[in-house]
């Protein structure tokens, strides 16, 4: 999945990420939350699009199907 500039992870995805060794270059503040380009693997999806006003949120999979679940 390709995300563009302004995205941020859930938890576990950022997690998965550190897991996976994939390092994503973070912005200087006050955009400290937004990351650069990055393609990731397919377990990742966008969990909530995101605005000019708000970052994209993406996440695992299996969040999805957890908030489903809900």
């Amino acid at each position: 999945m390709r995300v563009e500039d302004y995205w941020r992870p859930t938890r576990a995805a950022g997690e998965r990420l550190a897991e996976l060794g994939l390092a994503v270059e973070r912005r200087e503040a006050p955009n400290a939350h937004m990351r650069l380009a990055a393609e990731l693997p397919e377990e990742f999806i966008v969990l909530v699009r995101g605005s000019a006003a708000c970052a994209t949120l993406v996440g695992l999979k299996e969040e999805l199907a957890a908030r489903a679940a809900r």
